[in-house]
């Protein structure tokens, strides 16, 4: 599923920004560990993929130029905590 959030923070040298992420989610699934041992499982976690980032203006920018401003790590986190209360594919 493609979605987009708004994120804004503020640079070292006190300059405000926002961007636009655009991303995948593929949700994740539970563990299934009931009935024939064939059908078992192990739980997967979700899937993300940060297909592009616009800027304030409507700019793409590459993904050196908006790394310059926030970690990957840090918007996967966003993009998680967004989908958080999402209940797992069975």
């Amino acid at each position: 599923m493609k979605n987009y959030f708004v994120y804004e923070d503020i640079t070292e040298d006190g300059k405000e920004f926002s961007l636009e992420i655009h991303y995948e989610y593929i949700k994740g699934k539970k563990a299934y560990k009931l009935g024939d041992p064939d059908s078992w499982h192990d739980a997967e976690g979700p899937e993300i993929m940060i297909l592009y980032v616009v800027d304030a203006h409507g700019n793409e920018l590459t993904d050196p130029e908006w790394q310059q401003l926030v970690s990957e790590d840090i918007l996967l986190d966003e993009i998680i905590n967004i989908h958080l209360e999402e209940d797992y594919e069975n």
